[in-house]
C-alpha cells in the first residue's frame, strides 16, 4: 500500500473497524470460542498436534489480515469513486 492508503488504513483500524466489528460481537465471540476449542483439541493430540495447531493459528491470522486489508481497500475504492461522482 502506498503511504496515503497506509495512513488511512491505520486510521480505519484504530477508529472504525473495531466499532464496525462490534456489530458482530455475539457471532464473533461464538466462532472464536469454537475455533479455540478446536485448536486446543488438535494440540491435545500430542507434539504434532501442537505444531499443527500453532501453524493453523498463524495461517488463520495471516488470512484474517488479508481479508481485513482487502475489505478496507474495497471500501476506500468505493468511497473514492463516490467522491469522484460527486465532483463530476
Amino acid at each position: 500500500m502506498n503511504s496515503l492508503k497506509t495512513a488511512l488504513y491505520a486510521y480505519a483500524s484504530e477508529h472504525r473497524i473495531l466499532s464496525a466489528r462490534n456489530q458482530f460481537d455475539p457471532e464473533r465471540w461464538h466462532l472464536e470460542h469454537e475455533a479455540t476449542q478446536s485448536m486446543n483439541a488438535i494440540a491435545a493430540l500430542g507434539e504434532e498436534g501442537k505444531r499443527l495447531s500453532r501453524r493453523l493459528e498463524e495461517q488463520y491470522n495471516a488470512l484474517s489480515s488479508i481479508y481485513e486489508e482487502a475489505a478496507f481497500l474495497a471500501g476506500l475504492s468505493i468511497g473514492l469513486e463516490l467522491g469522484a461522482l460527486g465532483h463530476g
